[in-house]
C-alpha cells in the first residue's frame, strides 16, 4: 500500500538481493502479459541491470511508533538490545 514519504521509518539497501528479486518477478508469467499485450511488469524485467538497481535497490518500511527521522537502515534495530548491535 502506498505510504506518504514523511511516514517512512526505514530505508534498507537490498542490492545484494536484486537477482533474486528479478527472478521472483519473472516467476509470475501471468502478470507479464495478458490478452497478448505486455504489462508493466514485462517492461520492468527488461530494464538494464543498472536501471533496475536504481529502481529496486532499496525498500522502505514504516514501523508504528517510531519517528520517521532519523531513518533507520535495519528493520530489526528496535528488537535488538543495546549490546546486540556491537
Amino acid at each position: 500500500m502506498p505510504t506518504a514519504p514523511d511516514r517512512l521509518t526505514h530505508r534498507v539497501r537490498v542490492r545484494e538481493q536484486l537477482d533474486g528479486k528479478r527472478a521472483a518477478m519473472a516467476a509470475h508469467a501471468s502478470q507479464r502479459r495478458a490478452d497478448g499485450q505486455r504489462r508493466v511488469l514485462d517492461g520492468i524485467l527488461r530494464l538494464p541491470d543498472a536501471v533496475f538497481a536504481l529502481a529496486f535497490g532499496h525498500e522502505w518500511f514504516v514501523e508504528v511508533g517510531r519517528p520517521p527521522r532519523p531513518r533507520q537502515t535495519d528493520v530489526l534495530a528496535s528488537l535488538r538490545g543495546p549490546r546486540d548491535d556491537v
